[in-house]
């Protein structure tokens, strides 16, 4: 649909915006000092180009820190930029909107121009970015935010999208890919929590429902687990870096109401058994809420009890604090029964191209991929229901 929705935008005259960015680029680059805002605007002036499949995202929420382009100078060249020139291309892009609302057809294209609009009005702090973004895997650091949108910042971003418009779906689909010996993975469980709190309060009759998928962080662990802080400092390089990687962890769970109790765990288990636990609850037809308190469940026992999630007894007494027969789950464990429908989601999720977790797909229409904020995650989430 991109493909067609960028064939028609450029027939119907958006290839004369793209013109006028970079008409705008080439003015800039005449004087050096010029240059930082002729670069951008070639590069936005691709986005309009090109505008479906992609979104505008502001780059401190890529890299969670600022730079020249998203700190005090990058406000002053935002506005010496609209004073000069983005508030032509911000009133071109909003008479091609008015121009295209006029027939039903024409609405997608006039929100494209909007959205360029927008950027007109503060570029510097833009980068086009694809609406579908590959993840880095669960490494003891925050993964990047790979949420599409527009705004200086996630709390304008939520409030756009729920004060601008109407909901039409009420029933959401979730799939979270995550493993359980994944820190970020349970920190995103208890930000998704939080999101989806934050969603009921604007929307109370929206109803969820969550799919459980398997990943492996570490494919090769033997089935009978290994050393934990030993398989920590050779992947991470030495005792110091995973002091670091464990206290940023330490650190962002505390703000997600996560504790971490990394000095218990011995073992780095296999998680191929704990996989097949959730799939077995799920496939069954568990409660969503007992299949939720299963996953916590797990994470607890590594994250905070320094429990063997990988043996089979320790499952079965999870299991059965989570309302299941112990005997039926000794019995499923013991067998085969599951491994091979577990090892075709992993493959599933690797092609989908997700390389890293947690991941979070909505609807099987936008993915947000690592531990983000509740508000990012909200804003995703509302974002699928318009």
């Amino acid at each position: 649909m991109s493909t067609l929705g960028n064939i028609l935008w450029f027939i119907m005259g958006g290839v004369l915006m793209g013109l006028g960015w970079w008409l705008v680029g080439l003015l800039a680059f005449v004087t050096i000092i010029g240059i930082p805002w002729g670069k951008a605007c070639f590069v936005i002036g691709q986005f309009a180009f090109l505008p479906f499949g992609k979104e505008a995202v502001n780059r401190k929420d890529l890299s969670r820190q600022d730079d020249i382009g998203t700190g005090f100078l990058g406000l002053l060249g935002n506005i010496i930029w609209f004073l000069v020139a983005g508030v032509w291309l911000a009133i071109g892009h909003v008479l091609s909107a008015a121009a295209c609302f006029v027939t039903i057809i024409g609405i997608p294209f006039g929100i494209q121009h909007l959205k360029l609009a927008l950027i007109a009005h503060w570029h510097r702090s833009a980068r086009p970015s694809s609406t579908r973004k590959s993840t880095q895997r669960c490494a003891g650091k925050a993964p990047r935010r790979c949420f599409p949108g527009i705004g200086k910042g996630p709390e304008r971003r939520l409030n756009a999208v729920s004060q601008n418009f109407a909901p039409i779906a009420m029933n959401l689909a979730i799939d979270i890919v995550s493993d359980p010996v994944c820190p970020w993975c349970f920190i995103g469980k208890h930000r998704l929590t939080s999101a989806l709190a934050l969603v009921r309060e604007k929307y109370p009759e929206v109803r969820f429902q969550f799919n459980w998928l398997p990943f492996f962080l570490n494919p090769d662990t033997p089935p009978q687990g290994e050393p934990y802080r030993a398989f920590l400092e050779t992947k991470f390089g030495g005792a110091q870096q995973v002091n670091t990687l464990q206290q940023q962890v330490v650190e962002a769970g505390r703000d997600a109401g996560v504790r971490f109790d990394f000095e218990r765990i011995a073992l780095r288990p296999n998680t191929m058994r704990a996989h097949r636990l959730i799939y077995r609850a799920q496939s069954i037809g568990h409660r969503p809420e007992d299949v939720a308190a299963l996953v916590e469940r797990l994470f607890i026992a590594h994250f905070q009890r320094g429990e063997d999630i990988g043996a089979i007894a320790t499952l079965a007494d999870i299991a059965a604090e989570c309302g299941d027969r112990k005997s039926h789950v000794i019995e499923y464990l013991e067998s085969h029964e599951g491994t091979a429908q577990v090892r075709s989601l992993v493959s599933k999720v690797g092609e989908l191209g997700v390389s890293g977790v947690p991941y979070f797909l909505i609807q099987r229409r936008l993915a947000v991929a690592g531990a983000q904020s509740s508000v990012v995650l909200a804003a995703a989430i509302m974002q699928t229901m318009m």
